[in-house]
């Protein structure tokens, strides 16, 4: 796993990743968890889907993987309805950003993969 990852930032950098997970997940969490009555069975799926990459890139754990996922499904929802394909276009660039940089040092992925100092 540590091949995924070349730093994770800390600092600024760190606190920035962070917010753009936040930014990220978050809007695709809310929408999963408020299902509407205008929403077709295939819809619905891929919705409830995205909860699982959409969490985990909330909590840092497997960030590339998770946020690649999440630009897939949002492609595919833009595709599906393209009244709001700005929207969902914009989530999925975050997505793939995300799987670029990584999910920096305030993440579950830092904490399991990073780098581990040995007292000798």
């Amino acid at each position: 796993m540590q091949r995924l990852f070349t730093t994770f930032p800390n600092g600024w950098p760190g606190a920035g990743l962070l917010l753009l997970r936040m930014v990220s997940a978050a809007p695709v969490i809310l929408n999963c968890l408020s299902v509407l009555p205008d929403w077709s069975a295939a819809m619905a799926w891929l919705r409830l889907i995205s909860l699982l990459p959409a969490t985990a890139v909330l909590l840092g754990v497997w960030t590339p993987l998770a946020a690649i996922l999440l630009a897939v499904i949002e492609l595919s929802l833009a595709l599906s309805k393209p009244e709001l394909i700005n929207l969902q276009l914009t989530r999925a660039a975050i997505g793939l950003a995300l799987a670029g940089l990584g999910p920096g040092a305030w993440s579950l992925d830092s904490r399991l993969y990073g780098r581990k100092r040995i007292e000798i």
